[in-house]
Parts: C-alpha cells; structure tokens; sequence
C-alpha cells in the first residue's frame, strides 16, 4: 500500500573541464514513495527527466476522470452507491 509519495526538484552544478568554474545548472527529479505491506515497509527512490513528470501528471489526471466517470455512471445507471477510495466521507 502506498503510504507516502513526493517528488524532490534538485538542482545540480555542472563544472567545466577542469572542475574551476560552474558552466550552468540542470534540474533533476526524484520520486520518492513510501510503501506498507505485512512484512515490511520500503522507501523506493525513482530518478525522472520532465518527461517522466509530465507521464505521470498525465496519467494521474486520467485516473481521477475514469475514477469520478465510473462513480457516476455505478450511482447514476445502475443505482449502486459507489466511493473513490480516499473520500472523506462514504456515506453509508
């Protein structure tokens, strides 16, 4: 189970040759996740370019529209009371 997630925006230095002066700078992502199980917790880092950023932007977003379409059309078509997990409150 997914316990805790973030992602960390660092900022690292790149030198010139002979390591005397910095050139410029590059923006680096790290997604941290914290996971649960019965046997264990795990703390797993994952390195990520913009891209990877910007899949994962992507694909969450498209979670939560199939998550609140699938609720409606459960409450709306078929009569069912029906939660997202992680709603405050299920109403039951």
């Amino acid at each position: 189970m997914l316990t805790d997630s973030s992602i960390i925006t660092d900022i690292r230095p790149v030198f010139n040759d002979s390591r005397s002066g910095i050139l410029g700078s590059i923006i680096t992502f790290t997604m941290m996740l914290e996971l649960s199980s019965q046997d264990s917790d795990k703390r797993v880092s994952i390195a990520m370019d913009l891209k990877d950023v910007e899949e994962l932007k992507r694909s969450c977003e498209m979670a939560i529209e199939k998550g609140k379409e699938a609720q409606s059309v459960m409450q709306d078509k078929c009569g069912f009371d029906t939660f997202i997990m992680g709603e405050e409150d299920y109403g039951l």
